[in-house]
């Protein structure tokens, strides 16, 4: 089924983010990625989903903004309460805030597109109110983590052909470049909720095969669905499936075919 970012992330973000109290005159940690995961935007336009939770060591009262990075290039920013950012194939322009001792000075930054097919790393800087020891008020961003949260943005992966044989469908998919395992899935039904899987797969170039026997509900001369998922092994996250009843893949769109 259609996975979330769910609790685990969630345990895991207050995990990484440390713990203390929301003032005093010592400086947070490094703040941390709870997730980067490609997804697809409703138009089929490759994206990655960020999320994190707020860090324990800073007071949720002292928190401006959150800024997201990429390969250590920022390319957008958050206000206090936001948890989550969408990374798209879009520019455009951006506001944030600078800090500068006791001031915040707004700038604009632009969004450069991400590009699908290879992989790129995340991290979120907090940028936060600071009492010094004197009790006075300053401005201070966290550190940002090294190397970053590890993910590949990927396109929508297709199917070459779906061949009909007496007992099972030959499934040819052409590889995605960044992606290298592949997962091929057949239904009577459209939306999947009940479905034969083979794989995965290791593809590293050229074309991928997937052989897969028919649905055990299907019969011959039925109408069988057919769709392929990929995704990139090396990713801290897996996808975040936008396809109904989609295990942790990016699938492409089904096709038809009658078994024989």
């Amino acid at each position: 089924m259609a996975t979330t970012l769910g609790a685990s992330f969630l345990a895991l973000a207050l995990l990484l983010a440390g713990c203390g109290g929301g003032g005093g005159g010592s400086d947070p940690g490094a703040s941390s990625v709870v997730a980067a995961r490609a997804t697809l935007a409703a138009d089929s336009v490759p994206e990655v989903l960020l999320q994190w939770a707020a860090p324990l060591d800073i007071a949720a009262q002292r928190i401006v903004e959150y800024q997201v990075f990429r390969n250590n290039d920022r390319i957008g920013a958050v206000d206090k309460d936001g948890r989550s950012f969408r990374d798209t194939t879009a520019s455009g322009e951006f506001a944030f805030q600078e800090a500068s001792g006791t001031t915040l000075t707004p700038r604009t930054g632009n969004h450069s597109p991400v590009r699908p097919g290879g992989t790129v790393r995340y991290q979120v800087r907090v940028l936060f109110q600071r009492i010094e020891p004197s009790g006075a008020t300053s401005y201070a961003e966290t550190s940002l983590n090294t190397p970053g949260v590890a993910t590949t943005p990927l396109v929508r992966p297709s199917i070459a052909s779906v061949t009909p044989q007496s007992l099972e469908a030959l499934v040819r998919f052409p590889k995605l470049d960044g992606a290298d395992q592949y997962q091929v899935e057949t239904s009577v039904f459209s939306d999947f909720r009940s479905k034969t899987v083979r794989g995965p797969v290791q593809v590293t170039r050229g074309e991928g095969l997937i052989t897969i026997p028919w649905p055990a509900d299907s019969t011959p001369g039925s109408t069988v669905f057919a769709r392929v998922g990929t995704r990139a092994t090396g990713d801290a996250s897996p996808p975040l499936t936008t396809d109904a009843n989609g295990d942790d893949y990016l699938y492409s769109v089904a096709q038809t075919v009658v078994r024989p």
